[in-house]
């Protein structure tokens, strides 16, 4: 029998943390305080293909209810 099962590609870390923000409600600013960094920082991790460093995907992961490498990418 043929696999017909779809895979899904990847989400950037970018898309993984804006999906996540949005699906509670937050804006980058509200994020950005809850996790102590820049609202320019979230937003450079969202739209320029930035990186979270380990603490910071840490943190992130802990304030967006997923694991730190879920927001790596």
């Amino acid at each position: 029998m043929r696999d017909v099962s779809h895979k899904v590609a990847p989400q950037s870390a970018g898309e993984a943390i804006r999906s996540r923000r949005e699906a509670l409600g937050l804006n980058r600013s509200e994020l950005a305080d809850r996790v102590g960094i820049s609202r320019r920082t979230i937003y450079s991790y969202e739209t320029e293909g930035r990186v979270p460093s380990p603490a910071t995907a840490v943190l992130l992961g802990a304030t967006l209810g997923c694991r730190p490498g879920d927001l790596r990418g």
